[in-house]
């Protein structure tokens, strides 16, 4: 807003017919995006909280607060059953994808709320990009089992491991979702092992989960086997091209952070 961009207001509509610089809101369209990191996460770890803490009381606040403050240290045993033992949003289990659908929701009403600088409006977005993992790196230890500094969920992708119920169970937690309101965009990552892929099944699995609503998919179709001896052997595989997070990107090429959290994704069969 202190630093006007003429040349930038002249390429786009608005501002010479408003005589309106676009930092001062000149732009047909004045809107921010703002993406929501850790969505998988968060969904998980209110579910956990209000299942095993407030329905079950196998757990007091104090103690979950506790073992979070000190990253799960000496709780191995508590964080095992957060981690295991409760069920996790992507694996069509109504009660984990109606809290999923909250905090979607929620993140949307309050964003409606209010106005940037430039009088536009905030978009909600839930895509990464990359940040699942940097951020990650600064959020500390969650309810849903996670260490401090680990990855985030990627998008509106399932936590690392955690869609243990199929390709069709995952979709169909993801069409519970209020997708239409997240208009800045979304993204949902699927890995198969490549050459094991029926055809047919995959056309299948991609018609019925926009017909029941979905909005985006992306997929890596390359086996893990592949991944590994690229790491190994990076001069052998520099045409190695991966879909991360809305944007695909030459393998070998990833910081060995990406490298692992791309491996760990979850693979599935059709």
């Amino acid at each position: 807003q202190k630093v006007p961009s003429p040349f930038a207001s002249a390429m786009i509509d608005g501002p010479l017919e408003k005589g309106l610089d676009l930092t001062r809101g000149g732009a047909v369209y004045n809107s921010t995006g703002v993406q929501l990191q850790g969505f998988s996460n968060l969904a998980d770890s209110l579910y956990a909280l209000q299942k095993v803490v407030f329905e079950e009381k196998r757990y007091t606040p104090a103690q979950v607060a506790q073992w979070l403050s000190d990253d799960w240290q000496d709780a191995e045993e508590a964080r095992a059953f957060f981690l295991n033992r409760v069920a996790k949003y992507g694996n069509d289990v109504d009660a984990v994808d109606q809290m999923a659908a909250k905090v979607m929701n929620h993140f949307c009403d309050t964003l409606a709320r209010h106005k940037n600088y430039r009088k536009g409006r905030f978009w909600p977005g839930i895509f990464s990009v990359g940040f699942h993992i940097s951020m990650g790196a600064f959020t500390g230890a969650t309810p849903d089992g996670r260490y401090a500094g680990a990855v985030l969920g990627n998008g509106i992708t399932p936590s690392e491991g955690q869609a243990l119920s199929g390709p069709t169970a995952l979709m169909n937690s993801v069409v519970k979702l209020p997708l239409s309101r997240v208009y800045n965009g979304l993204n949902l990552n699927m890995r198969f092992e490549g050459g094991t892929v029926n055809s047919a099944n995959l056309l299948s699995l991609i018609q019925t989960y926009f017909k029941k609503g979905g909005v985006q998919v992306q997929f890596n179709m390359v086996d893990t086997a592949t991944l590994k001896k690229a790491q190994a052997d990076p001069d052998s595989y520099r045409d190695l091209v991966v879909r991360i997070s809305g944007y695909s990107g030459i393998f070998v090429n990833l910081s060995d952070i990406a490298q692992d959290e791309i491996i760990k994704r979850k693979s599935y069969d059709l």
